[in-house]
């Protein structure tokens, strides 16, 4: 009995099938203790396939990129999924046209808290720049938030685990928050739940009913778009050029513009302050890199670095100092993308 299902194996992993099957097995599994389970918020079918997906390629030895040739085909499902939540919304048009204010400041105000909060406690942390950018669009869905992290200098592959560890536990406590808040309406708790979890909230949504999908499937597109266009404005600095007088201004803008050139995000410290105050603040700011620029560096093509992590570096060319940066924080040259 072994041997014909090994057989059937062997011939399922070298097609695209296997990945297809295990994937929808895997959340068929997930899927049927939920049920079981009455629905309960805490018996999330997303985190157990996952687990089962991870155990199924470790055991057999399947490399990641045979699994996603299978699996690629629910993946291109995402795109009409998303567009056809479109659906449920248009029936609740009557609701958006009255409550369309409230919808937006409590959008706006939820997108800024998410990554604020986030950003705020990695820092505090002592996160690396990198790090704290891939936090920046936790409560994104992970296509775009994916997105978001390359163009902010984070780490895409991070982001989107954390983007469905984020999910996984909104699905899961959203209803017991809304219950000790006393918040009743479907709407209100959808529409929440959507900005907060993304895809697993609206899925977690829809079954508590339509209303509550339709308004969540609203605030995950709306918060994707909300938070491309914000999150670059709070992304961490990654390098300060500090002039060591205002002769050397000059040059200090042309060693920022080099590491922005490199897809960095770096800025000339121009204050009329001693050098000594500049550097502590910087220090203060938990800014990476602090580079000191002045006559001799600028004849010389060089930058005197000092390191958040590692203190004084001494004086450096400044292409090694851009490709020094570009390695740490895996970034791709603006004139590359």
């Amino acid at each position: 009995m072994s041997e014909p299902i090994f057989s059937l194996w062997v011939y399922l992993a070298a097609t695209p099938l296997a990945g297809l099957m295990l994937t929808l097995v895997a959340y068929v599994a997930g899927f049927a203790v939920y049920e079981r389970a009455r629905f309960h918020p805490l018996a999330n079918p997303v985190p157990m396939a996952v687990a089962l997906v991870v155990a199924a390629l470790a055991v057999t030895g399947t490399d990641y990129r045979t699994y996603f040739d299978g699996a690629q085909f629910v993946h291109f499902l995402l795109g009409p999924a998303t567009v056809a939540l479109a659906v449920p919304l248009f029936e609740q048009i009557p609701k958006l046209r009255r409550a369309w204010f409230a919808l937006t400041v409590g959008l706006l105000v939820g997108v800024v808290v998410a990554m604020v909060s986030a950003l705020a406690i990695a820092w505090l942390l002592g996160a690396s720049a990198p790090t704290i950018a891939s936090l920046a669009p936790k409560s994104v869905t992970t296509p775009v938030a994916m997105g978001i992290s390359e163009k902010i200098g984070g780490i895409p592959s991070l982001t989107a685990v954390i983007v469905v560890l984020t999910g996984i536990v909104g699905a899961a406590l959203g209803r017991f928050v809304f219950d000790a808040l006393g918040v009743r309406s479907h709407a209100v708790r959808g529409f929440a739940i959507g900005l907060a979890g993304h895809g697993q909230g609206v899925a977690r949504a829809f079954i508590v009913s339509d209303e509550a999908g339709a308004f969540a499937g609203l605030a995950m597109g709306l918060t994707a778009l909300a938070t491309a266009l914000i999150a670059p404005w709070l992304a961490p600095l990654q390098a300060r050029v500090l002039p060591v007088t205002d002769a050397a201004n000059d040059y200090a803008q042309q060693v920022a513009a080099a590491l922005v050139a490199s897809g960095l995000r770096a800025e000339v410290d121009r204050r009329s302050e001693k050098l000594g105050y500049k550097i502590r603040d910087g220090e203060t700011m938990k800014v990476p890199y602090l580079l000191v620029v002045g006559q001799r560096e600028a004849e010389a093509g060089t930058v005197a670095v000092r390191s958040r992590s590692e203190g004084d570096r001494g004086a450096m060319a400044l292409d090694a100092v851009v490709e020094i940066l570009r390695k740490e924080n895996a970034v791709v040259p603006s004139s590359c993308r």
